[in-house]
């Protein structure tokens, strides 16, 4: 997201150099700014590396950006973020659980953070809709999967996108983005859509070559032994 054309955005194995092979990126020429489009949030359609935060519902413009209209040569999604309502209220009885002090500053931020909801939830007449405040907060993470899901059907539908990943795992930054709650809980249907999304995903490839490198080998026990999986047609050399 530096924005800067003239540098690249991946270094190949045995590179010194950041290479201009994705996207717009070209190293000849001056320093040149890439521009932020309107389609989607910090969303610089020039760029190999690409970051967007798209508007929910889904517009054509912002399905434009990484559908199978998008022009752009191959890039790499590193972030499609989306977002919805941090279960407060869950994470505050996980606090009471575990018997943390209540003047921690997560412990006091969620526990506001579930008052005001309650508050509003009754004050707009939510408690004729949900039996329960938290049920609200689960179906928010129900439709967080959903617009995932959305996010992967746009990205598969483009062979001129080589890659996308997961960049908040876990709720960080209070904000309800990650894939897992604060307390490391799979929000509903995550793990089965991720297992839809992520399957056979490929590209325009016939084949790929992959190092696998065990940086703390040393420190596994015996009755811990190492394996790599591979699919059938896969070769393997030592």
């Amino acid at each position: 997201m530096d924005g800067h054309l003239e540098i690249g955005s991946l270094s190949n194995p045995g590179s010194s150099q950041w290479e201009c092979q994705w996207g717009s990126e070209s190293s000849k020429g001056s320093p040149a700014e890439a521009t932020m489009s309107a389609a989607a949030g910090a969303f610089m359609e020039q760029l190999g590396d690409v970051h967007i935060y798209p508007a929910v519902p889904v517009t054509d413009q912002t399905a434009s950006c990484s559908g199978p209209g998008a022009k752009q040569p191959n890039r790499f999604f590193f972030r499609v973020r989306r977002r919805q309502h941090p279960n407060a209220i869950r994470t505050v009885r996980w606090y009471e659980q575990v018997g943390a002090r209540k003047d921690l500053a997560e412990v006091k931020l969620f526990a506001e953070m579930a008052r005001r909801f309650e508050a509003d939830w009754k004050k707009w007449g939510f408690d004729g809709v949900y039996t329960f405040p938290e049920d609200m907060l689960r179906d928010s993470e129900r439709l967080h999967t959903r617009q995932r899901m959305i996010g992967f059907d746009m990205v598969r539908s483009n062979p001129k996108i080589c890659g996308f990943n997961v960049t908040g795992m876990l709720d960080h930054g209070y904000v309800g983005e990650g894939v897992w709650t604060f307390w490391r809980e799979w929000k509903p249907g995550t793990a089965e859509g991720f297992c839809d999304g992520w399957r056979r995903y490929g590209g325009a490839c016939s084949s790929i070559r992959c190092t696998v490198i065990a940086a703390a080998s040393s420190s596994l026990r015996p009755c811990w032994p190492m394996r790599t999986c591979w699919r059938r047609g896969s070769t393997r050399s030592a």
